[in-house]
């Protein structure tokens, strides 16, 4: 008796076991998510527009110092050159 139990048992255990196994095969055929909505669009800004000009205008127009062990001094809080601190 208890074989015959635990045949059934084992029986309708593996059908549980295919039917949840053919659930999980027929759920992964979905379609695919709608992602139209993250296409990244660049927008085409005309020069005069654009900050990046100016500024690029703005930092090839400054005047760079040829010597810069003043200034490496000067950011490390050395003693500098006071001709160098006159010209600024």
């Amino acid at each position: 008796m208890k074989r015959v139990i635990s045949s059934v048992t084992a029986i309708i255990l593996m059908a549980i076991a295919g039917i949840f196994l053919l659930f999980i095969i027929a759920s992964m055929d979905v379609s695919a998510p709608d992602v139209t909505d993250l296409i990244v669009e660049r927008p085409i800004i005309p020069p005069n527009k654009n900050a990046y000009t100016y500024f690029d205008k703005a930092v090839s127009s400054l005047y760079w110092v040829d010597d810069s062990d003043n200034i490496k001094n000067f950011l490390s809080y050395e003693p500098w050159n006071k001709i160098f601190a006159e010209f600024f």
